[in-house]
């Protein structure tokens, strides 16, 4: 059984679970924010969700074990402008993010009705870009700033 569960309704100690997995160099690496991100500063970001309707972030679980953060940034309608993921670091060699892109886009599509999802990723980010093959997630353009953008529908 998968559970997504909004950050909104985390507990603190889960807040601060995906907070140190988002702090791991092999995550943070491939994150717009490359420094370490505070629990102040975490925190603040859950509070802005509450009120941000274009944004969500979800704790996904499966069978009660936490394995990963799904973020939508730019929600539009039925679209998402941007989907980004990322698995418990420990789990990282075990297929979690093949699983997690996999719940994530069947959770989004079926259960929430959405109709495209658009994904950016760093062009030297090979594990997103083969993830992204093995999801059907098609390459559509990449930009002077060395991002690639790709899109599921």
């Amino acid at each position: 059984m998968v559970q997504f569960q909004l950050f909104q309704n985390l507990t603190k100690e889960e807040l601060v679970l995906v907070l140190e997995w988002r702090n791991q160099s092999e995550v943070r690496k491939w994150m717009n924010t490359k420094e370490p991100i505070t629990l102040d500063q975490h925190l603040q970001f859950v509070s802005e969700l509450r009120r941000d309707i274009k944004r969500a972030a979800f704790l996904v679980k499966e069978v009660s074990r936490n394995m990963g953060v799904i973020q939508l940034n730019d929600i539009q309608g039925r679209k998402v402008f941007d989907m980004g993921m990322y698995a418990d670091p420990t789990l990282i060699k075990s297929g979690a993010g093949l699983r997690l892109g996999f719940y994530g886009a069947q959770y989004l599509f079926k259960e929430m009705d959405f109709v495209s999802l658009s994904f950016i990723a760093l062009k030297e980010n090979e594990g997103a870009q083969t993830l992204w093959r093995v999801l059907g997630i098609k390459r559509r353009s990449e930009t002077q700033e060395g991002l690639i953008l790709g899109q599921l529908h």
